[in-house]
């Protein structure tokens, strides 16, 4: 998905950038890097929003988004927009659990993984 989504490629550029920062931190480039990764948080946020808007995907990228930038501020710090993050995604997982229950077939329009893991949690 990284690949075809540039809002989750966008995210995973900004948390590796971020994570180099990171680890040279005493280094001038850190402070370039830092501000690269939160130009390029930034992009997968709008990335994203425009996305959810365009795409029959859309709460997949939004569940995926919420991990990726709930690890984004993490990283930097800031407790309360991760934890924004952390509810955003369990709201979308609560709301596919209600819509899409275990031992109800989902609706076609859902990814092959996605099958597979209804149709285990079937057997079980």
């Amino acid at each position: 998905m990284s690949h075809s989504e540039p809002c989750i490629q966008y995210a995973l550029e900004a948390l590796s950038t971020l994570l180099k920062a990171l680890a040279s931190s005493l280094e001038i480039n850190s402070v370039v890097e830092t501000l690269e990764s939160s130009k390029l948080y930034l992009k997968a946020l709008n990335s994203l929003n425009h996305r959810l808007d365009n795409s029959a995907l859309g709460w997949e990228l939004a569940l995926i988004g919420s991990i990726l930038f709930m690890a984004f501020e993490v990283l930097r710090g800031n407790d309360p927009y991760a934890l924004y993050h952390l509810q955003g995604g369990f709201a979308i997982m609560k709301e596919c659990t209600t819509k899409f229950p275990v031992g109800r077939p989902p609706p076609p329009q859902l990814s092959d993984s996605h099958r597979l893991h209804a149709e285990l949690a079937r057997k079980s």
